[in-house]
């Protein structure tokens, strides 16, 4: 390796890059094995003795009258940074389970900091050079040996290629899957247990333990982030958003393990918000002099927001002030594309369609779309969740037109969580994306708000409007440029300038909603059908059982020289204490579960 290659390296603005992104044009897919049964049983201990500490906090909060929903969630927040490493990620993506756990507690575990020691720069570097296949030296100028950043996930390091670009190297930590599946696994078990002693109702987190465990994977999967972060530069070029980027990904270094993009020079949100919190009017006259207003930065902020969940197929899902950077004359840098939701035309037509409703005072309408939204639901009393979803977005709306209304109170954000916290009592899972979209939603909000506490949600809302038809009429016409090219007709030209006027006028709004909202309220299984699939599984597990036991016995009985008839080996069977406790707890659970079952109201009466 040539001497001087590794070392620090000197600070200094980067210059943007002109290559244009060239996505991977394969993506490996990641395989993991099954965590081993020491690194489960390691786990669990570790997991026990957590749980044990923060049961005896709980219990000293409570004995010392400070027990609330949000000490408890601050205890969990302590348990899971106690923990380190994969706990404090388990604990962030809880974060957006605001139909599992009280907003409080949410809000706790969103300030999880995400700091891990960091492991020897030996480890990337021989990373790297796996990836490449050839020497350092031969791919870099200079590599910082001390990591800029360093997470649960991966350390981020610094270099120069030798074609003169700077960039962020990001490695994954060895070990760090191995030690997810460890967790989610533990995570699983401890579901089911809770499914199966009827404490929930059943299969309540079946999509919960999928969901999960995509998302970690998601996470880890490095090849998948640089494809979000190119496709987002895509379609920014695509909607001429100038003021808007994110790094370019180098896809020839990257892959499922590294992540090699654009090292981009800005100042931090965090610093900004402190700056603007704090009065500093030093500070805040040295980002003016950069052509950096506070104002522009929330307004522009709750612009993203609108676009990433309405016309961009997917959205950044944790935008918080540590991934955003600030340039000169107002310009946004995201950073971190790990944690992206998808949206769909529905859900963009849904979240549309509300906001509408909301900004008209709408509100018999704003909630048949947030039912909308959450469909499709289980079987349930409709008309009591319709009842109590209205009477929320009622509380809503007179807090948003309350002039001393706080700017946390008048966020769209708000309004998401308040619709999935009535949904609470009715035990109704949501969708990941729309969970991801509600916590991003309230980054999005916080920060906006934070810097522009007067932004006005109604008015950015008709101000993104305006931009999206225009951008939804370029689009169209462009179209409508290339189908003259291929077909050469014009009548093509005249219908899409057509359409282009409808888009114009607003006309694509609701219309998906009216057509879909009469389909979404069905039930999602029968009553009797689940009924008789457990009784005929727990008939065939209790058969098996006796099956077991009196072949056991029958044995043990000729071995030890005593004849019995068969009968009488399973007759004894029947009649053992242990065999009858386990049957009456087992036929309890099952009514148990019966009865929560049967509970279900069936809407399609």
């Amino acid at each position: 390796m040539r001497a001087g290659v590794i070392g620090a390296m000197p600070r200094r603005e980067q210059i943007r890059l002109r290559a244009q992104d060239r996505p991977a044009l394969q993506q490996r897919p990641m395989v993991f094995g099954r965590p081993s049964v020491w690194m489960l049983g390691a786990r669990a201990a570790r997991w026990a003795g957590a749980a044990a500490r923060t049961v005896w906090r709980l219990a000293g909060d409570r004995w010392a009258g400070r027990w609330s929903v949000r000490q408890a969630g601050r205890r969990l927040r302590e348990c899971f940074e106690s923990m380190g490493g994969t706990a404090i990620k388990l604990g962030q993506q809880m974060a957006i389970r605001v139909d599992f756990l009280p907003f409080e507690v949410c809000d706790e575990l969103g300030m999880l900091m995400d700091r891990v020691p960091p492991f020897p720069a030996a480890y990337a570097i021989e990373e790297v050079e796996r990836l490449t296949g050839k020497p350092l030296m031969e791919t870099f100028e200079e590599f910082e040996e001390r990591p800029i950043g360093s997470a649960s996930i991966a350390c981020v390091f610094r270099g120069k290629l030798l074609s003169g670009e700077t960039v962020a190297v990001k490695v994954r930590r060895p070990e760090v899957a191995d030690q997810f599946l460890a967790d989610l696994t533990i995570v699983s078990y401890m579901t089911q247990v809770l499914e199966a002693l009827a404490l929930v109702r059943p299969d309540f987190f079946k999509f919960f333990r999928i969901e999960l465990l995509d998302m970690f994977m998601s996470e880890l999967d490095f090849n998948r982030e640089a494809n979000y972060q190119s496709m987002f530069r895509r379609y920014l070029r695509r909607d001429r958003i100038g003021w808007l980027s994110a790094p370019r990904v180098f896809h020839a270094l990257s892959d499922a393990n590294v992540l090699t993009s654009e090292f981009m020079v800005g100042y931090g949100c965090a610093d900004l918000l402190k700056a603007v919190e704090a009065e500093d009017a030093e500070a805040l006259g040295v980002l003016a002099e950069q052509g950096i207003d506070p104002l522009a930065i929330g307004r522009r902020i709750m612009l993203l927001a609108l676009w990433g969940r309405m016309e961009c197929p997917f959205f950044h899902g944790d935008p918080h002030p540590g991934n955003i950077l600030i340039r000169p004359d107002n310009r946004i840098i995201l950073l971190d594309f790990g944690s992206c939701g998808l949206n769909s035309l529905k859900q963009a037509e849904h979240q549309m369609e509300l906001a509408r409703r909301m900004v008209n005072n709408d509100v018999s309408g704003g909630t048949a779309v947030s039912l909308s939204v959450l469909a499709p639901l289980p079987k349930t009393d409709i008309p009591l969740l319709r009842r109590r979803v209205e009477q929320t977005l009622w509380e809503y709306q007179i807090v948003v037109n309350a002039k001393d209304a706080e700017w946390w109170e008048r966020t769209s954000a708000a309004l998401w969580i308040s619709v999935i916290e009535a949904t609470r009592e009715f035990q109704l899972p949501i969708n990941l994306d729309v969970l991801r979209m509600t916590r991003a939603t309230l980054l999005y909000d916080t920060v906006a708000c934070r810097l522009n506490p007067k932004l006005n949600a109604d008015n950015t809302y008709r101000r993104w409007m305006k931009g999206a038809m225009r951008r939804a009429e370029r689009r169209v016409r462009k179209r409508a440029r290339w189908a003259e090219r291929r077909s050469g007709r014009a009548s093509v030209v005249e219908e899409l300038d057509r359409t282009a006027e409808l888009l114009q006028k607003g006309g694509f709004l609701g219309a998906h909603l009216s057509r879909e909202l009469p389909k979404e309220f069905i039930a999602a299984s029968s009553q009797g059908s689940y009924i008789a699939a457990s009784l005929l599984k727990m008939s065939v597990l209790g058969v098996l059982l006796l099956l077991s036991a009196g072949t056991l016995s029958l044995l043990s009985a000729q071995l030890r020289g005593i004849d019995f008839g068969i009968a009488e080996h399973f007759f004894s069977v029947l009649q053992n204490p242990l065999y009858l406790l386990g049957g009456m707890i087992t036929l309890l659970l099952l009514l148990n579960r019966f009865q929560m079952r049967l509970n279900e109201k069936d809407t399609r009466r």
